[in-house]
């Protein structure tokens, strides 16, 4: 239950079990701690029907006097709503609990705006990678695809026009194939930037199911030798592989696929080769290259996305750590203004209602607070002139 000064307005809860030793009607007293005034409580019945308590001489005289008086008025005693429970006086408690008003505004205007911004930021940025990988993986496939069909395609051309130039050349033997200019100029050809074609002699019926000679080459210190036998070191394991593509060639099919290749500057990478027939002759044309000179530029765009990702994310994850420094300290700055103007106020408020009308509020702020300010200072000029209308009549 809440109890009210009447001589200064101060507000007392009073409340728990004491009332087992208070139902015979006993006087219920204590002094308000601002004015010194003595608050007498009565239970006067169980039914909770309460009554003013006359004080008796003997009890006023052991009543201690107010602390702060304007005149010499008896005290009285305050009447409120049935009294069950008396354990404790308290004064009246602040009502605020909770989430605080800096708490509510970093909340509602920096954790979730910028949970969401962290949220569509990370989204984004996944995206992005996602597209930039797409397109450069989708686009690196379709540059393998046509490298490929290049490569098929250059030897099959290489292989007709051979069949061409020696149905026109039947004196030409294989040992000048190398040597004579037309006749290389055509088996020989540059494929990509260091791919090239041969022209290879494959088994006879009595030869050896390995023994392919090599007859066109680019480096004419291979000339007259053994494929296989040149080959077959120089591939180590990928050499099955290789040799495996001349199996289906000498059949007289077309045929295509990868082996390793050790470049120059000592690296392990993909070369693409294709053979073909050459028809109504003994020989195949090989044609081969890295598959990576198709595809290289995409790999090196790929690269340069992955670069440029990395950097956007970067840029974009310091925007919002400086966005998040910045409204954070604003709403800090800001909400501890307000927030610092309301607890004044309801100081302020607290000190009138126990009595206190001769401060003076002071508050700086040019808007609602402000006026809040004025307002309340207009409410305690009012209660001081009543008070003193008040006094006056008395």
């Amino acid at each position: 239950m809440s109890v009210i000064c009447e001589e200064c307005g101060k507000i007392y809860h009073l409340d728990s079990d004491e009332v087992a030793r208070n139902d015979k009607g006993e006087l219920v007293q204590f002094e308000c701690t601002v004015c010194g005034f003595m608050i007498t409580v009565k239970d006067s019945d169980k039914g909770g029907n309460t009554d003013v308590v006359k004080e008796k001489d003997d009890i006023k005289q052991e009543v201690k006097k107010p602390k702060k008086s304007t005149s010499d008025t008896v005290e009285r005693s305050i009447v409120s709503a049935p009294v069950k429970d008396v354990r404790y006086v308290q004064e009246s408690p602040s009502q605020f609990s909770g989430i605080g008003l800096r708490g509510k505004m970093i909340l509602l205007f920096l954790v979730v705006p910028l949970t969401l911004m962290a949220g569509a930021g990370i989204f984004s940025q996944k995206q992005l990678m996602v597209l930039a990988s797409h397109i450069t993986d989708n686009s690196s496939k379709l540059l393998k695809q046509l490298g490929e069909e290049s490569i098929v395609d250059k030897c099959s051309a290489v292989a007709l026009e051979c069949r061409i130039y020696l149905s026109l050349r039947p004196d030409l033997t294989q040992e000048d194939f190398n040597y004579d200019m037309e006749m290389r100029k055509i088996a020989v050809q540059t494929i990509g930037v260091t791919g090239y074609t041969a022209l290879i002699e494959k088994p006879g019926t009595n030869d050896e199911p390995d023994n392919y000679i090599i007859w066109a080459h680019p480096d004419s210190a291979l000339v007259g030798s053994n494929l296989f036998v040149a080959m077959k070191e120089a591939l180590g394991p990928s050499f099955p592989q290789f040799s495996k593509m001349f199996e289906e060639a000498r059949k007289g099919n077309t045929v295509s696929g990868y082996y390793t290749w050790r470049s120059n500057d000592g690296k392990v990478r993909d070369k693409f080769a294709a053979l073909a027939s050459v028809s109504d002759t003994p020989y195949l044309v090989l044609s081969t290259t890295f598959i990576d000179e198709f595809t290289g530029r995409v790999e090196a765009m790929q690269s340069t996305a992955k670069k440029l990702t990395v950097q956007t994310r970067n840029v974009t994850f310091g925007i919002f750590v400086g966005a998040l420094l910045i409204i954070g300290l604003s709403i800090l700055i800001y909400g501890y203004k307000i927030s610092k103007n309301i607890k004044y106020l309801t100081d302020a408020a607290d000190r009138i209602s126990v009595g206190e009308l001769d401060f003076e509020i002071k508050i700086d702020s040019k808007d609602e607070i402000g006026n809040l300010g004025a307002a309340i200072s207009r409410m305690q000029d009012s209660l001081r002139l009543s008070i003193e209308r008040l006094r006056k009549k008395k």
